[in-house]
């Protein structure tokens, strides 16, 4: 952004490989390759979230939370979708597969803090924010 950048490499090893990246700043802008290393074509970089994972209505209860999170996703289609939980420096803490639209986390072991529950596919992603309590 206009006073702070950062510089983020990534070991790519499939073609539509994705990435979830915590900055630690609001980003405004993104370079790919400026220097063009990358000896390729066809090159893109898509930001935010892809439209079939925007139409679920995604709800974490109860939020705070002390010892479980309980999700629930209206409008899930059927596939095979992840979930991961990250903390507030982007950590990942939990990666696990979702099996139905409704799911229970166990959060016992977490310490107090602001954590993230991503749920993704190949294509998409949403992320929630919850609140870990005592």
């Amino acid at each position: 952004n206009a006073t702070q950048d950062t510089i983020v490499r990534i070991d790519n090893s499939f073609s539509g490989q994705s990435y979830a990246i915590n900055i630690p700043f609001i980003v405004d802008s993104v370079i790919f390759d400026p220097d063009l290393w990358i000896i390729s074509k066809n090159n893109t970089i898509a930001t935010g979230m892809v439209e079939d994972l925007q139409n679920v209505n995604f709800y974490i209860s109860p939020n705070p939370a002390t010892t479980e999170l309980n999700l629930q996703l209206n409008g899930l289609v059927v596939g095979e979708y992840k979930l991961s939980v990250y903390d507030v420096i982007g950590k990942n803490i939990l990666d696990e597969r979702l099996i139905n639209s409704i799911s229970t986390i166990d959060i016992n072991h977490l310490d107090s803090g602001i954590y993230f529950v991503k749920i993704s596919n190949q294509n998409s992603s949403v992320v929630k924010k919850f609140i870990k309590e005592k």
